[in-house]
């Protein structure tokens, strides 16, 4: 009788240790899908970015191409210098959209002092070519699928301060990057 139960212990053993075997498999399986499932979400996520200057969102997107600084003193006596930013607008919304309508919906140019961070206001571009046809660019509705070559002004508050270009999601969204431009 002893002997009968031994066994039935044996077998039983035997038969909860494969199943605890068969069952890590299952296991790892799942630690497969889950570490799997990260890398998708991260694919995603990179369809909204700013990075090597090309902002990336659902809606459009905006490479810059150049940053030129028109000093103070030709800056139509304003006093401060300028920062003349070209970039290339792609819209790729289903509405037709305008350059200056929707920088400033994802860009936004600040100068920070010892005290207070200032947000910049938009200045007037230069005169003649090739200012005159980017600010024309700039005003003109682009077709879904359209991209277009164009600029924006902004005027320095300080001329000895360098300006942090923030891009954004979406207007007031997740900060995607920042871009420093030094006016000297």
């Amino acid at each position: 009788m002893k002997k009968k139960i031994l066994a039935t212990l044996l077998a039983l053993t035997v038969c909860f240790g494969l199943a605890a075997c068969g069952d890590s498999s299952d296991d790892s399986g799942k630690a497969k899908e889950e570490t799997e499932a990260p890398a998708e979400e991260e694919a995603e996520e990179e369809t909204v970015y700013f990075k090597d200057d090309v902002l990336r969102t659902e809606d459009c997107i905006i490479k810059i191409t150049n940053t030129e600084i028109i000093p103070a003193e030709n800056n139509y006596s304003l006093g401060v210098p300028a920062v003349v930013i070209t970039y290339e607008y792609t819209n790729n919304s289903d509405e037709n959209k305008s350059p200056v309508a929707v920088w400033p919906l994802y860009m936004t140019l600040t100068q920070e002092t010892d005290a207070t961070v200032e947000t910049l206001n938009s200045g007037v571009a230069p005169t003649g070519e090739p200012y005159d046809a980017l600010v024309s660019t700039s005003m003109a509705e682009v077709k879904p699928g359209g991209t277009v070559t164009t600029c924006i002004t902004y005027n320095a508050n300080y001329a000895d301060k360098p300006i942090t270009l923030t891009a954004t999601a979406s207007f007031m969204g997740e900060e995607l990057g920042t871009k420093t431009i030094e006016l000297q």
